[in-house]
């Protein structure tokens, strides 16, 4: 009996060191696993999350890029903006639709950035009640993503009590914005219902588009009623006095001119856009108004790495200028 006992306590003293290395080992192994980067879009609080720390640094996820593009910086806001607006920011007067993708062969390599850093996946709402739902001037293909997201969402239970429209006079571009494009009844993105009609004239700047896709799109009845504010930007001159279409900052002043209701805005924008059109729209508007930007998915076999990189310096920029502010 005593040989059986002490092969007992024998055994038990084995099981006992051998849970303790397997809990020291766990916990070891789970700290180790925590202190790499993880590559990742994860879900953030606020948009900026993805690019910045709390105190302002780059993320692990910007920080790779920067690294794998060898653009070399001292981890300052600062020293990110200039060193990005350099390499990645297209030329003054240039659309993003004439940008030449010169990273193409290396999109796999940057899509798991472009993920991580919150610019490919859909952005949803966190919300289910807003005072506004904006939808910003783009191309007609853009419009028509944001529109269809808008409507999706309403399809959600997300609700807004108006819809404001910020447009402008920009000419319309003669081949992706034609008529044939604009009254194409099966387009893939926001198919127009059987028993529409064009009235008037047949659009020849962005914001008169933007009401026909909003006239043509197949919606709840209950949306459809909603009251709809339309802001018309002017062309202006640039420093060269060349006209140029009005930006964002733009139709959000003029929209503020007519003095809107304050509140909560459920801004719509697309992909590779939500970030850095969020970081204007929290910084043009009154805190009175709190800004919720979303945007559906990017198609990875469409995507162009200049525009995403284009769209990501200028998103980095108007974060410094939110700083500033």
């Amino acid at each position: 009996m005593l040989i059986i006992r002490v092969a007992q306590v024998v055994k038990m003293r084995k099981v006992l060191i051998v849970s303790v290395f397997l809990a020291v080992l766990s916990v070891t192994v789970g700290f180790v696993f925590i202190q790499q980067p993880v590559l990742c879009a994860q879900t953030k609080t606020s948009l900026r999350e993805y690019i910045l720390t709390a105190d302002n640094k780059p993320t692990a996820a910007l920080t790779g890029l920067l690294h794998t593009l060898e653009l070399s910086h001292d981890e300052s806001l600062v020293s990110i903006v200039a060193i990005t607006q350099k390499a990645w920011l297209r030329k003054p007067g240039q659309e993003r639709w004439d940008l030449e993708d010169e990273f193409n062969e290396r999109r796999k390599e940057f899509i798991p950035y472009f993920k991580a850093l919150g610019l490919i996946d859909t952005i949803s709402p966190k919300k289910k009640s807003y005072c506004s739902l904006v939808l910003l001037g783009a191309t007609l293909s853009s419009v028509r993503n944001r529109f269809n997201f808008a409507i999706e969402l309403w399809n959600q239970g997300v609700r807004f009590e108006t819809i404001v429209a910020l447009g402008s006079q920009r000419p319309l571009n003669a081949e992706t914005e034609s008529v044939a494009t604009l009254f194409d009844y099966h387009n893939k993105i926001l198919p127009i219902r059987a028993d529409w009609e064009p009235l008037g004239t047949i659009p020849q700047v962005e914001i008169d588009m933007m009401k026909m896709v909003i006239d043509q799109a197949i919606m709840p009845e209950a949306m459809r009623t909603l009251p709809i504010t339309v802001i018309d930007a002017p062309m202006k001159k640039n420093a060269q006095g060349e006209l140029v279409r009005a930006t964002t900052p733009d139709t959000v002043e003029l929209w503020l001119a007519s003095k809107p209701k304050p509140g909560n805005c459920l801004v719509v924008s697309n992909q590779a856009y939500v970030g850095y059109q969020d970081a204007v729209m929290r910084t043009v508007l009154p805190h009175e108004f709190v800004v919720e930007t979303v945007g559906k998915s990017f198609d990875e076999d469409t995507l162009n790495c200049a525009v995403v990189l284009d769209s990501l310096a200028r998103w980095l920029y108007q974060e410094l200028v939110a700083i500033k502010n």
